[in-house]
């Protein structure tokens, strides 16, 4: 900077020695106080902006860029949480500007003066609408590098360097601005001190500038703190910076004025001042790096500082320096003792049974670390989750004692189980069984309770003659009757107190041959050949365990049966046992060869395997038309010559009621144990012979 001239530093020092003595001091900011720079920044390097507080917003105005050009963009700086955002307005300055001055009327912005224009120009700029414009009305005299207050009602620009240049003379006049007229007009009162480049504040009822320059490009600011009461149209000195500053800012929270940086002896300190008393204070807060050109805003709590000059000339940072103390923390809750709860979820019902988990609940999680049980039946459990299992249904007191690290804690609730819909009962299914004609039989039902409750039994369709015994679970009965049976219906019914009776039923197949006397027994296992299901192979028994009517001793392989004109001598692993070009698996005889596989009444069990060819019940060796259904015998062919072997005594008797097994059969004396459709090898070896 260029030096005063001696008259001017002469005056200066003149004034100064008026002012009275303030003691200077340290202390510290409001406590939890911070100065940071945030992480949103302005679009474009510059200083010398103006800016201003509106509502919940900052608004920054013009600035200069690379200290040659003047700018006329409108940014919104809009605080948060994580440091705030930064936007840019539509609109722009009729004006490039900068080293304005700038005041918030509470419905307009006004910015006077500045480098750029003429100096005269007064701006308003409307924040809800983004309109801006150029007043008509201009300011008395080019003015830059003022500071301007709102009083409420009217501003005021102090100051300035007249001429609109950053290297014109410190102006010592107060320009009065009237936002109803929107006429500027220059008060008689002037200030003490020529002021110019500096800041300044109102507190409510006064005006302050804070330091400056008598010149701004005359020399380093002094320090002198003026009063200008706009009521008395006076101006007072009411203080001093700790030393001389220029191209600082300031802002006002309510009850202290704060001093920002400047082009002095301390650029990046913080200085308070208290219009009540007087005192200047350096505080213990500093901005985060050496600042001047600056604008700076507050909201109460915080003051935000827009980067002028400094370790960059042209600065893009925001900083934020906080001003409301920062409440401790709350101190923590008092421990809330653990609650213990128990939660109950049905797993799996059946007829028998409900299986519950049970589990702990408490409040916070993860209080209790052991759990012991009583689940209410006699049954008791550990640990959480468990799963427990009940045998009936009702209501149950479930007690969990756990225990956590101030003790054991216990908990009960009642538990309401219900069991899946009653198991039925259950009757064992009957084989079908073949007699012969004058066989004595016996046959009961074996029922099963699902519940545990009361059986009865019941029978129908019995034949002519059966005498039904204890009570419908068995009946008696003589075969007088030749034919099919297909079903004698056993059926059991449960009661149980409270449930709906239930049932389960099975059927008997019954099918009575003709009696033959002195019929032949090629394989003399006591079983005629015309009912004998495995007929050249000895099976007294006439097993059948896959119910297809062929004897399991007629389903070994062929090396296992007695030699009678059929090949045995094939491979155990053979797939065609006997060798007729048929797979076993299609071949409907495939223990004798018959590779046209014939099967005259489509029963799928080949003619030379079938003791009933024609499929009209009644066996080949006592029908009269073999190869004819012909159920009635009334084919013109003869029939076959009359046996006359005698009839045995005896007819057999058949009993179940007493079978481990189930509705099965005991022979006694000579009776047969016939199966329907019986797939006999041996009678077709006979009838090839």
């Amino acid at each position: 900077m260029a030096s005063l001239t001696k008259s001017a530093i002469a005056l200066a020092l003149a004034c100064l020695t008026l002012l009275p003595f303030v003691p200077m001091g340290e202390a510290p900011m409001a406590p939890g106080s911070t100065s940071i720079v945030l992480p949103a920044r302005l679009p474009m390097a510059a200083d010398m902006r103006a800016a201003v507080w509106v509502g919940d917003a900052a608004y920054v105005f013009g600035g200069w860029q690379n200290d040659q050009i003047p700018l006329d963009t409108i940014v919104r700086f809009q605080p948060g949480p994580t440091g705030g955002t930064v936007t840019g307005v539509p609109a722009r300055l009729p004006v490039a500007t900068a080293y304005a001055a700038a005041v918030w009327t509470g419905t307009y912005v006004y910015l006077f003066g500045g480098i750029g224009g003429t100096g005269t120009e007064i701006i308003r700029f409307d924040p809800a609408t983004n309109a801006v414009g150029l007043l008509s009305s201009r300011l008395p005299s080019p003015i830059a590098l003022a500071s301007a207050v709102w009083t409420g009602s009217e501003a005021y620009i102090l100051g300035g360097a007249s001429g609109a240049t950053a290297a014109g003379p410190a102006s010592m006049q107060i320009v009065r601005f009237d936002p109803v007229t929107e006429v500027a007009t220059v008060v008689p009162t002037a200030l003490l001190v020529p002021f110019a480049y500096g800041a300044a504040f109102w507190d409510g009822s006064a005006a302050y500038t804070l330091g400056g320059a008598l010149a701004p490009n005359g020399g380093a600011g002094h320090a002198a703190i003026q009063r200008f009461d706009p009521v008395q149209q006076a101006v007072t000195f009411a203080g001093d910076l700790p030393s001389g500053n220029v191209a600082h800012s300031a802002v006002w929270d309510g009850s202290l004025a704060y001093v920002l940086g400047g082009y002095g002896a301390d650029s990046a300190g913080i200085v308070s001042f208290d219009p009540a008393s007087g005192l200047t204070v350096l505080t213990g807060m500093r901005l985060p790096m050496a600042m001047w050109d600056t604008a700076a805003v507050t909201n109460g709590c915080e003051i935000f500082v827009f980067n002028g000059s400094g370790a960059v000339v042209g600065g893009t940072e925001i900083v934020r320096v906080g001003l409301c103390p920062v409440p401790p923390p709350p101190p923590p809750p008092p421990p809330v003792p653990p609650v213990l709860a128990m939660a109950v979820e049905t797993r799996t019902t059946t007829c028998l049974a409900a299986v519950l988990r049970f589990q702990d609940a408490s409040v916070p999680a993860g209080a209790f670390d052991s759990w012991a049980w009583d689940f209410g039946d006699g049954n008791q459990g550990w640990g959480s989750p468990v799963d427990h299992e009940y045998r009936s249904p009702g209501i149950f007191v479930v007690t969990v004692t756990a225990s956590a690290s101030d003790g054991l804690h216990s908990v009960t609730r009642e538990v309401s189980v219900a069991l899946g819909d009653p198991c039925p009962p259950s009757i064992d299914p009957f084989v079908p069984v073949y007699l012969r004609e004058g066989d004595v039989v016996r046959f009961c039902g074996v029922g099963h309770a699902g519940m545990a409750g009361n059986l009865s039994y019941s029978i129908t369709g019995l034949p002519p003659g059966a005498v039904v015994e204890e009570g419908g679970r068995c009946f008696s009965w003589t075969a007088n009757t030749p034919g099919f049976m297909p079903c004698i219906r056993f059926e059991v019914a449960e009661d149980v107190p409270g449930i709906r009776t239930q049932f389960a039923s099975t059927c008997l197949a019954l099918r009575v041959f003709p009696f033959a006397e002195n019929a032949p027994d090629s394989d003399q296992d006591g079983v005629a050949d015309m009912v004998d299901n495995c007929p050249a192979v000895a099976n007294h028994g006439q097993d059948d365990r896959s119910g297809d009517g062929v004897g399991d001793a007629c389903q070994i392989l062929p090396s296992a049966l007695p030699s009678s004109g059929m090949t045995t001598d094939l491979p155990q692993d053979s797939n065609d046992s006997d060798q007729d070009g048929v797979a076993d698996a299609p071949d409907n005889c495939p223990a004798v060869p018959n590779h046209k596989q014939g099967d005259l009444d489509g029963d799928a069990l080949g003619d030379l395997c079938d003791i009933d060819v024609d499929g009209d019940g009644i066996m080949d060796a006592h029908d009269d038309c073999p190869e004819t259904f012909d159920p009635r015998q009334s084919c013109s062919r003869l029939a076959p010559a009359p046996v006359t072997a005698a009839r045995p005594t005896a007819p057999a008797v058949r009993d179940t009621a007493n079978s481990s097994d189930g509705p099965a059969f005991v022979w006694t004396g000579l009776g047969f144990a016939l199966v329907l459709g019986l797939a006999v090898i041996g009678y077709g070896l006979l009838r090839r012979s």
